[in-house]
């Protein structure tokens, strides 16, 4: 059974599963293989919903696969950085990604570069992404 199956199915009803493409299975055994340890609710939803942007509103765009932090600050003062693989952002200087050397805990980096753990799982974070915009945006 599909761990975003209900998921797939709101966005259906809602419009908004247009938005999100899925990637290639090359590409999710890539992800893999580059990235040793990546948690399995994040590839199952590349897999199952893919990636894009929730809606038209620049409200999150989830990248089509992990990007490394230093891709988007740049290299100058990368340190606190150097482990954080970067999955999406909101359009307004808020990413989200894994920091790999803290077991992959699901972070949010804002534009100054500070660093928060969000203490959730990458499902639970998409599911209330998703849902926020759908209750907060679209309604």
């Amino acid at each position: 059974m599909s761990r975003f199956k209900d998921l797939i199915s709101i966005l259906g009803e809602k419009g908004l599963i247009s938005s999100f493409e899925k990637i290639s299975t090359e590409d999710i055994e890539r992800e893999i293989k580059e990235n040793p340890g990546v948690p399995i609710d994040y590839i199952d939803f590349l897999q199952e919903i893919g990636f894009g942007d929730i809606g038209n509103d620049a409200y999150f765009m989830f990248y089509s696969g992990l990007i490394p932090a230093k891709d988007i600050y740049g290299e100058e003062n990368i340190d606190e950085l150097r482990n954080i693989l970067l999955l999406g952002d909101d359009f307004s200087g808020y990413c989200v990604g894994f920091m790999t050397s803290e077991d992959w805990a699901l972070v949010e980096v804002d534009e100054g570069r500070n660093i928060e753990k969000l203490n959730l799982s990458f499902e639970k974070f998409a599911r209330e992404k998703i849902f926020d915009y759908i209750s907060n945006v679209m309604d």
